[in-house]
């Protein structure tokens, strides 16, 4: 079994979510296997702390640049495989879809068209561009970047769980007598078993926990320890502070109450003029971004979604805060100086 308090691992923060546990299993499966299968290239070090419906990511810095360098030097060589890959994405699209729209299958065969769809729909494209940005590799690559694109800034795979998985984890909570909420926090290889009724023992402790893979195994391992992240170098104390730093996407002040937005449900009572402050911002928030004052997000890059939006509706944007999420909260009112990149509290 591997021990993180004694295998010290250069824990980088790669990735929040506003997620299900189930769904965040589901993704840490995916770069512990499925990128592997898929590509070649392995990811051996992944780990997730899960704090009340937000799930934090963790890789290995080393890991990721290896990564960079893998993709980026597939592209240099033009390998036939990235084309492949692409078209593999797009076919995955249309059969998640095709599935949304009501169609049953046996859970394996599910899995295996969640993967797909994750693993070729996102994962991908999303390490392939990112190792295109770093390795300035841009200018060249334009065919290559014209089709992973459109597969990176749409991603289906949340929809998947959505109208796929959500609806067994209803039967399974009926099957167990428990509130459907809870079965959010299986694991996919726990679902079968809830379906006939069984549920782990420790379902109710994982709305707080930090969970990772067994090597040999590929079992998910939860450790319910407050203090495990701090133990294995990894810092997740809130923020004390009352300004952030990003990167100005569209330019402009202005001034608004904080409303902190990860999916549509966070808006009830979004106004305008609120400023709108997510760890990253996706299409089906589109109707709130309309009404805002500004827009800042913890992650992104001058292509994210975030970006883009900003720039189309002429609203100023700081992204790659980093923590915004963590710092502001709810009614705070800030001033957003995207000229600057900068975002502090008044």
């Amino acid at each position: 079994m591997v021990d993180y308090t004694k295998t010290r691992i250069d824990w980088q923060l790669y990735l929040e979510r506003k997620y299900p546990l189930f769904l965040s299993t589901l993704i840490h499966e995916g770069y512990r296997s499925h990128l592997f299968k898929a590509t070649g290239f392995k990811l051996h070090h992944n780990l997730a702390v899960h704090r009340e419906s937000i799930t934090t990511f963790y890789k290995s810095g080393k890991e990721l640049i290896g990564s960079n360098d893998f993709f980026a030097e597939l592209v240099r060589k033009k390998d036939p495989r990235l084309k492949e890959w692409a078209e593999r994405g797009a076919a995955a699209n249309r059969t998640a879809l095709s599935r949304m729209a009501g169609a049953a299958g046996q859970l394996k065969e599910l899995y295996e068209e969640f993967s797909e769809c994750f693993t070729f729909g996102t994962l991908i494209p999303y390490r392939l561009l990112d190792a295109i940005e770093n390795g300035d590799l841009k200018a060249e690559n334009r065919e290559l970047i014209e089709l992973f694109e459109p597969l990176r800034s749409r991603s289906y795979y949340l929809d998947y769980v959505e109208k796929v998985f959500r609806p067994l984890w209803k039967r399974a909570a009926e099957k167990a007598g428990v509130e459907a909420s809870l079965c959010a926090f299986l694991t996919p290889r726990e679902l079968e078993a809830a379906l006939e009724g069984r549920l782990p023992d420790d379902i109710m402790k994982r709305e707080h926990c930090v969970f990772w893979s067994e090597p040999e195994t590929g079992e998910i391992v939860f450790n319910y320890d407050n203090d495990f992240p701090s133990k294995i170098g990894i810092e997740t104390a809130e923020e004390e502070e009352d300004q952030v730093k990003g990167q100005g996407a569209y330019p402009g002040k202005a001034r608004g109450r904080v409303r902190i937005v990860n999916d549509l449900a966070d808006g009830d009572g979004f106004e305008d003029g609120d400023i709108l402050v997510s760890i990253n911002t996706h299409p089906s928030i589109l109707p709130l971004l309309q009404q805002s004052a500004a827009v800042v997000s913890d992650e992104g890059g001058v292509m994210c979604h975030a970006a883009v939006l900003a720039r189309e509706l002429k609203k100023p944007c700081v992204i790659g805060t980093k923590h915004a999420t963590k710092v502001f909260k709810d009614g705070d009112i800030i001033k957003v100086d995207a000229d600057n990149g900068t975002v502090r509290k008044v």
